[in-house]
């Protein structure tokens, strides 16, 4: 999974893609052409991920 900063609201928007078009969940920006971030330790445990996210993430 990866993730990229809004810098219109400031949240983070997460993907298991990051091709395609990419809009912030929270406004709408359009965060395509932006780059995308692999998740970081934090990220992977869970502390940071969206509540709308119905991801299970497994620590191998």
């Amino acid at each position: 999974m990866v993730k990229k900063h809004c810098p219109k609201c400031g949240n983070y928007s997460y993907s298991s893609n990051e091709h395609g078009k990419w809009l912030c969940p929270t406004c709408g920006e359009n965060l395509t052409s932006y780059h995308a971030m692999p998740l970081d330790e934090r990220d992977r445990e869970g502390a940071k991920l969206p509540r709308w996210s119905n991801l299970t993430l497994v620590k191998r």
